[in-house]
This record gives structure tokens, C-alpha cells and sequence, in this order.
């Protein structure tokens, strides 16, 4: 029963996102007018018809009347019955009736209404006996009497129904015809306005040097063509300036950055100068510290850039998440534990698609995050499992939380929930999560833990491996080396994290 109800849910919901497409719209407007057109001819070839039919019944009643009339002008009226029992029994096609002045029936199968003359139907005449739907001609006789010559209505409403059959046969025809060159002709354009998604959902992740295939404006473009170049020009321009800026940012994190080392360098030596009051040493030591920071922030924008500056849609390789999680687990935990902290791990084995080494960086910021803010005695809790929309990855704590307003401000690069506290930390961090997991098309959530907070990342399903050899060629693209995000972090971990880093690199 319930595969019954979702394959009539499905098909509605099929329905409803097939209705929704202009062209279909546009296509059944256009049947629905070619149907309004063919009715209203097939009406007035209907009446048209039905007139001719029985104009031509008419004249031949009027002309068997005038016969009749003849044989009473020669013959008198005393003959007309005995005329009339002859032509009914050779049965020539005509219904006849003759009553006498008193309204008496005298020959014929037809009665006639008393007073009355000129052309009726049967359903007027009431026939008794003869054939009903009969047209019927009626005239007064030289002796008082009616004379009356119908014809069977049944050949004109059989035309009738022939006429009706061959317009509604037109008409459908005309209908099929009508969706068969709309479907012709909305196959291709679909096509092309498929290609136009196709081309912006590859940009919204990240890959800004695709383009909408057109035909160039000098040529025979038409209107979808038109969009198509005008959607290549706005790309163009936008690539420039995204590869400018991010040009500009590498430059100025890269230029700011050689100074500051050197100046790192002079106070490491400066320190140990012999002569160095206690105050001064201090004083070059949070100088140092405030430094690093400032090399911690270039490195964190350095990251990011090179993150959103590729794509992960059509390379990488399959790795098992839960091997990743349970390695950085080991590296962290010495440091979690020292500063009065727990951290759990429950990994089952979850296939991903994409680079393991970005994918450690982001779990490992996720873990940097929860040492950093939350106080001593924290319970930090990484969990892997697979359901049926993918690899799971979830980190929890029991600390403070995020305000729910806030939970999409601190994606957002720079933004700190402390920023007056003097806290260490660039604001990086989470920036860095978010655009790891759109670079893998994984759904990033921020969560209420009752207490604390819960991160979790859904990785889409891996493709099979008849999926993973379908895939052309010419989609590959070479990732550069990433510099790991240990390169700034204090000495316990930051060896063995770049360890990780090298050996999972290697491994692609």
C-alpha cells in the first residue's frame, strides 16, 4: 500500500513539475484554441450541411406534392387514394397521408393535426404507423380534404453523424499533430534551456569557466541564443572579477604576510637578547602572539580562496569518512584532553567523493572550534553513519551553543561570536566549513544539542562504480596542493595534522 501511494505521490508530483514548464503551458493553450477553432467549424459545417440536406429533402417532397397535385388536376380526387395505396405499396422513398374533410384517414400511413399545413416533423405530426422522424409536407385538397408527403429524416442524421465523426476525427488528428510538432520543436528547446541550468548550477559551485553553448550573435542566432550569449558575457564579466579579487586577496595575504615573518623572526631573537628587562619580554611576547595571529588570519584567507576558487563536482576520489574522523580524533585528543576536555568518536564506515585532505581540515576546524569555545569538562562527540541521503558527519558538544539568529552569521567569513573578549582566533574557521562542504555538495546545518551545539554535514550518496567510469574524461581537473590549516596551530598537533595531510594527499 505505501509503494502504491508513493508511486501515485511521485507521478503527481511528476505531473505538477511537468505543468509547471511554460511550454507546456504555451502548448496546451495552442490545442486548446485549434479545438475552439475546429468546434466552431465542425458547428458550421454541421448547420451548413443539415441545411443542404434538407433543402434537397424539401424539393424532392415539394416535388412529389406537385406530382400528386397533377394526377388530381387530371385524374380528379377520386383516384388520389388508390394512387396514393399504389406508390406506398411500390414504396418510392415517401410516407403518404390523405384525410377527408371530416379528418377521416382515407389512404396513407400518416395523420395528419387537424388545421394545419405547410412542413412539420413527425414529433409534430405524431405518425401512426409510419416511420418517426419523417419531414413532413402538408396541403389542403380541392374537396376540403389534407394531403400529406413526409420522408424519413434517418439519411440526413446519418450524414449528420458522418460529418460529426469526420470533424471530431479532425480534430484529433489536428490535436496530435498540434503536440507532435510542439514536441519536436519544445525537445530541442528544453534541451538548450536544460543546458543553461546545467551551466549556472556548475557556476553557483564554483567552476566560473563554463559556458552556455550559442551560436554567435553574427549568425543565425535566435532568441534562446541571444540569452545564451548574453549568460556567456555576464559570466565573462563575472569571472573577472572574481579571479581579480581573489588575485587581489592572494597578493595582499601573500605580501603582508613576508613582512610579518620577518618581523616574527627579529622578535624571536630579540628575546633572547640577555639584557631584556621582564617587562619588555612580556611586551615581545604578546607582540609575537598578536603577530601570529595575523598569520593565522592570511593563512585562514589564503584557505578559503583556494577553496571557492575550484570545483570538486566532477573529481576526486572515494575515501572512507570514518577512517578520516577516527585519524584526526587520535591527533587531537592529547590536546583536548590537556586543556580538561573529552572527545568521543562513534565512525562507521561512510563512503564520500572528494578530497580527503579538505574534508580533514574541515572536521578538523569543526573540532578546533569546540576546544576554543566551549569551558572545561566538555563532552566533544564525532559521529559518522550512512542513511539514505548519504555520509553523515556530525559534531556535537554540551558547551554554550550558538543563538539560533546567529547560526548563519558565523558561516560568514571574519564574524566571531567574542570579538571583544581578546579571544584568539580570525574568524575563519567555520567560513572554511561552509565552503568545503559546497565544494562537495554536502548540506551544512547548525543545530541546537540541548545544551550546546551540533554541526552536521551531509554528504551526498557515492555514485557506483559504472557511475564513476561514465564520466567523461574532459571533466577532470587537477587540484593544487592546499596548504593544511596545522600550518598555524600549536606544536602538539600540528606536525602529526600535517602528517595526516601529506599521507592522505599522497593517497589520491
Amino acid at each position: 500500500m505505501n509503494q502504491v501511494l508513493a508511486v501515485i505521490l511521485g507521478a503527481t508530483l511528476g505531473a505538477r513539475r511537468f505543468w509547471t514548464r511554460t511550454g507546456v503551458r504555451l502548448a496546451a493553450v495552442q490545442v486548446l484554441v485549434l479545438l475552439i477553432a475546429l468546434g466552431v467549424a465542425g458547428l458550421m459545417t454541421s448547420s451548413g450541411v443539415r441545411a443542404l440536406s434538407e433543402g434537397t429533402l424539401r424539393r424532392e417532397i415539394q416535388g412529389e406534392m406537385t406530382s400528386l397535385q397533377d394526377e388530381i388536376s387530371r385524374f380528379g380526387e377520386g383516384r388520389l387514394a388508390t394512387t396514393i395505396d399504389r406508390r406506398t405499396r411500390l414504396w418510392r422513398g415517401f410516407d403518404y397521408g390523405l384525410e377527408g374533410p371530416h379528418g377521416e384517414r382515407l389512404a396513407g400511413t400518416l395523420r395528419l393535426p387537424a388545421g394545419r399545413a405547410g412542413w412539420m416533423e413527425t414529433s409534430q405530426a405524431q405518425a401512426s404507423g409510419g416511420t418517426a422522424g419523417d419531414l413532413v409536407y402538408v396541403q389542403p385538397t380541392p374537396l376540403g380534404g389534407k394531403l400529406g408527403v413526409g420522408k424519413d429524416l434517418a439519411g440526413m442524421r446519418r450524414e449528420m453523424r458522418l460529418v460529426t465523426d469526420r470533424l471530431i476525427a479532425a480534430a484529433v488528428c489536428g490535436g496530435l499533430l498540434c503536440l507532435a510538432v510542439w514536441g519536436l520543436f519544445m525537445r530541442s528547446t528544453w534541451r538548450r534551456l536544460s543546458n543553461m541550468g546545467d551551466v549556472a548550477r556548475l557556476v553557483a559551485e564554483g567552476r566560473l569557466n563554463v559556458r552556455v553553448a550559442a551560436a554567435p550573435p553574427a549568425g543565425r542566432a535566435d532568441d534562446i541564443d541571444q540569452l545564451g550569449n548574453a549568460f556567456n558575457t555576464m559570466l565573462d564579466r563575472i569571472g573577472g572579477l572574481v579571479g581579480q579579487l581573489r588575485r587581489i586577496t592572494i597578493e595582499v595575504a601573500h605580501d603582508l604576510r613576508t613582512p610579518l615573518t620577518r618581523v616574527q623572526q627579529k622578535l624571536a631573537r630579540l628575546e633572547e637578547a640577555p639584557d631584556l628587562s621582564a617587562f619588555h619580554l612580556e611586551l615581545v611576547s604578546e607582540v609575537r602572539e598578536d603577530i601570529w595571529e595575523l598569520l593565522r588570519t592570511f593563512d585562514a584567507l589564503l584557505q578559503l580562496a583556494e577553496i571557492e576558487g575550484r570545483s570538486l563536482a566532477d573529481e576526486g576520489r572515494s575515501f572512507d569518512l570514518a577512517d578520516v574522523a577516527r585519524r584526526l580524533a587520535d591527533i587531537f585528543r592529547p590536546d583536548v584532553e590537556e586543556g580538561g576536555r573529552r572527545l568521543e568518536v562513534d565512525a562507521t564506515c561512510a563512503t564520500v567523493v572528494g578530497d580527503p585532505a579538505l574534508v580533514a581540515q574541515m572536521l578538523s576546524n569543526l573540532i578546533e572550534n569546540s576546544m576554543r569555545h566551549t569551558p572545561v569538562g566538555t563532552t566533544l562527540r564525532v559521529v559518522v553513519a550512512t542513511d539514505r541521503d548519504g555520509a553523515r558527519l556530525t559534531v556535537t558538544d554540551d558547551g554554550p551553543g550558538v543563538p539560533t539568529r546567529l547560526r548563519e552569521a558565523v558561516l560568514a567569513p571574519y564574524f566571531r561570536l567574542d570579538k571583544g573578549c581578546g579571544s584568539p582566533g580570525s574568524g575563519m574557521g567555520l567560513a572554511i566549513v561552509a565552503a568545503v562542504a559546497a565544494r562537495h555538495r554536502a548540506r551544512l546545518a547548525l543545530e541546537d544539542n540541548n545544551p550546546g551545539l551540533r554541526v552536521t554535514a551531509v554528504f551526498p550518496p557515492a555514485p557506483s562504480p559504472t557511475d564513476a567510469s561514465a564520466r567523461p574524461a574532459g571533466a577532470q581537473v587537477q587540484l593544487s596542493s592546499m596548504k593544511p590549516i596545522g600550518a598555524s596551530r600549536p606544536s602538539v598537533s600540528r606536525a602529526r595534522f600535517q602528517a595526516l595531510s601529506r599521507g592522505l594527499r599522497k593517497a589520491r
